[in-house]
């Protein structure tokens, strides 16, 4: 082969570097494609100049968070509606998507994996033309969005009809080109997350749940096949090239294979998974509160950037949440409501059902279980003191952005013990000590909202952000002035962060503000009068939901149920 300057044409490819590995370069290898080899460089190709079905591109920002500035070759597109879904997906999509924490994967790994497989590249068509159609969207039946867009309703109809054609392209590819192999499994997760972004824009909660249970099960699975021998795991430099920490539960333990970016986008779904329900057995729940003990025992005394810091809190929250799940289901017989959502797996089967059943349920935690509990609040106040000096120092010189994620840090942190000590709690009154964590919170929430690129109307992070979090103030923070601050910024703008809407989250935490506001006679909640969220069913073809709640406590007790409309919350 003829000794070349530049490599072949991976080097033409956005936020990519060509290792130049001879003959055939390891990303090529890695996803499973035939090296194309070292050319001469090739002159570049215009765009297609095909005409269009699709009203001229406008930005959904006016300022966008961050711009990817190169494109794939020309020849990448089919025609120039692709060209601008593709172009709308790299400028206003994908950073949103990435979250303010700004995971890598959606702006640069996927973008590479549909450099090298087509089907890959129909998702992101697909992904770039729904997210105009999305605009804000939440729990319910599939409608337009006309409102803000600038588009008409004939408009968006030729921007979901496009979208589902490459949906069902990239579909077909996927049953055509995943293999049985490494590759093939590592395309298999990145499909599975293209398939449940594409559902939740869709609004198919149930079809995303289940696509990312799999999912999950899938990453597992593969970890579960390469523990992280003791001798190989680093807190930095050591054997790893330029640096990198190999600590199992936050780092892939083989980056050659399955990058860490990865690896953390699957961690950062599985909290999600914790947080509304879980069909795992209580068993399964045991072991993997303590996925990463090797790394939570390394963990640095002081971070040193905000990255740092994330990959540590999702652990944290992680192990902390599969505990919670386990003494929940010990504690519960769950047997018949995991068999009846087991039968959900079969794809047609729950396309079929479309009644969202999520159960939280609270119990009385046995005295023993009390020092385990107590071991994984102590992790994140272990966290909190190594963040503090690096908090002080974004919050005193970082940039902007430094300083809303180190907000946004320190809100999690705030808020995993209020939830581990009330949802295991057997009184209402527990919350009443955490006033102190609610207005730092709210303050920090505040703080975080007044960015003008941030939560805008009608937004779509992928991963949680502050809305779960603040569901938690307005649920079950009894000082009213408190819940009034934190149900204003809910409804401040309509946005969604994976499977939670602010406008949702806010008229359940409305209703049950109602129904104890009603039930007190003194600026006081008493116990009595006192709400506990027991389960949602939500309908997604009537666009309404039905709140069980549990008002009291002892014999006193009451069940009540309330039906929420949500047809004109989006």
């Amino acid at each position: 082969m003829q000794a070349s300057p530049l490599p072949h044409d991976a080097s033409r490819i956005p936020e990519l570097t060509c290792d130049e590995t001879r003959p055939a370069c390891q990303r090529c290898t890695r996803f499973g494609r035939v090296c194309d080899g070292y050319d001469v460089d090739r002159p570049k190709q215009d765009a297609p100049a095909v005409t269009s079905s699709f009203v001229k591109y406008r930005p959904l920002l006016k300022k966008p968070v961050a711009l990817i500035t190169k494109q794939p070759a020309a020849q990448v597109y089919g025609n120039n509606d692709e060209f601008q879904s593709f172009r709308l997906y790299c400028e206003d999509v994908a950073p949103r998507l990435a979250g303010e924490m700004q995971a890598q994967l959606w702006s640069r790994l996927l973008l590479q994996a549909s450099q090298d497989q087509p089907y890959i590249r129909n998702a992101i068509f697909a992904i770039g033309a729904l997210s105009k159609t999305h605009r804000g969207g939440g729990v319910g039946a599939y409608r337009y969005k006309t409102i803000g867009t600038g588009d008409t309703e004939l408009a968006l109809q030729q921007y979901h009809s496009f979208a589902l054609q490459h949906y069902d392209k990239f579909l077909r590819g996927v049953r055509e080109n995943i293999t049985d192999d490494e590759a093939g499994r590592r395309m298999a997760m990145i499909a599975c997350i293209l398939v449940v972004c594409i559902e939740t824009l869709q609004n198919h909660s149930q079809a995303a749940f289940f696509h990312s249970r799999a999912g999950i099960d899938l990453m597992h699975d593969w970890l579960s096949r390469r523990p992280t021998p003791a001798s190989e795991i680093r807190e930095g430099g050591g054997a790893q090239p330029n640096g990198r920490k190999l600590l199992p539960g936050i780092a892939s333990p083989a980056p050659q294979i399955v990058e860490d970016e990865l690896v953390q986008q699957f961690s950062r779904m599985e909290i999600q998974h914790l947080v509304q329900f879980d069909l795992r057995t209580p068993e399964r729940h045991a072991r993997l509160k303590h996925e990463g003990s090797t790394s939570i025992k390394l963990m640095p005394t002081e971070f040193t950037n905000t990255q740092e810091a994330m990959h540590f809190m999702d652990l944290i929250r992680r192990r902390t949440y599969h505990f919670m799940s386990e003494i929940l289901l010990n504690q519960y017989s769950t047997a018949r409501r995991r068999d009846s959502l087991v039968n959900f797996r079969d794809h047609e089967v729950y396309q079929r059902d479309e009644i969202i059943n999520f159960s939280f349920q609270r119990v009385i935690v046995p005295e023993e279980i009390q020092v385990e509990r107590e071991m994984y609040a102590s992790e994140n106040r272990r966290w909190a003191q190594a963040f503090e000096p690096l908090y002080r120092s974004i919050d005193t010189g970082g940039s902007h952005r430094e300083k809303i994620r180190a907000k946004l840090l320190k809100i999690h942190s705030l808020a995993l013990p209020v939830r581990l000590a009330g949802h295991l709690a057997a009184s209402e009154l527990i919350y009443d000590q955490y006033l102190p964590e609610f207005r730092q919170m709210l303050a920090l929430g505040e703080a975080v909202l007044d960015h003008p690129d941030l939560f805008v109307e009608g937004s779509f992070s992928f991963d949680m952000g502050i809305t779960y979090d603040f569901s938690t103030i307005g649920m079950s923070c009894r000082d009213r002035t408190l819940r009034r601050r934190a149900l204003a910024l809910l409804n401040r703008k309509s946005w969604r962060e994976g499977p939670f809407g602010s406008k949702t989250v806010a008229d359940m935490a409305t209703c049950i503000m109602e129904i104890e506001e009603k039930a007190a006679d003194t600026e006081y909640i008493p116990e009595q009068a006192r709400v506990k969220l027991t389960n949602i069913n939500v309908d997604v073809a009537k666009r309404n939901v039905t709140l069980t709640l549990l008002q009291g406590s002892g014999e006193n007790a009451r069940m009540i149920t309330a039906l929420r409309d949500w047809s004109e919350m989006y």
